[in-house]
């Protein structure tokens, strides 16, 4: 039989896990939604002369290709649809408010549509399998077409970035260099090639298109 002393005691130290628990979960969360509030890019255009064009966030994709133990997978990010957003070529700047990084983990990458890729280029160990072993260990061909039919990183363009003038915390983003018309998008990581899935991340996709030639000339 438990004495009073007894029942005090393990109340209290119930009490006292109920509480650790509840601040524990509210840490996570809390750590989770800071973590979701730096990887957004709240304030973000591009500027061409005197138009601005606002960004619209589109739909990222994770396709993956092979699975490795319970939580690591390796594929490949894009996009199932072509950019509807039509952009100049000429004069392109990305205007970002980004006070806490200044930019630094803004990237400017081109899209290009996968159809497929071989398997064995989503083995990321720093040990690759050779293709015997590599059939044994993901029970498929080392040259099997993993279908990805998504348009999907290809490659990251060098961007120069400068402070905006009276602005603080806003940043001016220009390519180091013209670029072909095109799909292309603004993301907080570098997404290109096969990877690790990483969870969601802001993706803002739109399309580089060359200005329409004037019309001839009335005679």
């Amino acid at each position: 039989m438990q004495t009073t002393i007894g029942k005090i005691f393990w109340t209290g130290l119930i009490s006292a896990l109920l509480v650790l628990t509840a601040f524990t979960l509210e840490g996570a969360a809390a750590r989770a939604v800071k973590k979701k509030k730096k990887d957004k890019l709240a304030n973000i255009y591009i500027q061409q002369g005197k138009q601005t064009i606002n960004l619209a966030p589109g739909e990222l994709t994770f396709r993956t290709a092979l699975v490795l133990g319970t939580n690591a997978q390796t594929g490949r990010y894009g996009t199932a649809r072509e950019p509807s957003l039509k952009v100049a070529t000429h004069q392109l700047e990305i205007m970002l408010f980004d006070p806490e990084s200044a930019g630094e983990k803004v990237y400017l990458t081109r899209l290009g549509y996968v159809e497929t890729n071989p398997a064995h280029n989503f083995d990321l160990n720093s040990t690759k399998l050779d293709p015997e072993f590599f059939q044994k260990a993901y029970k498929m061909d080392y040259n099997a077409a993993i279908p990805i039919n998504l348009w999907c990183f290809e490659e990251d363009i060098p961007l120069q970035m400068t402070p905006v003038p009276k602005k603080p915390g806003w940043f001016r983003l220009v390519p180091m260099g013209q670029l072909p018309p095109g799909n292309y998008s603004i993301t907080t990581v570098s997404l290109h090639g096969p990877r690790y899935y990483t969870g969601e991340h802001p993706f803002y996709p739109f399309n580089l298109a060359a200005a329409a030639a004037p019309p001839p000339e009335a005679k």
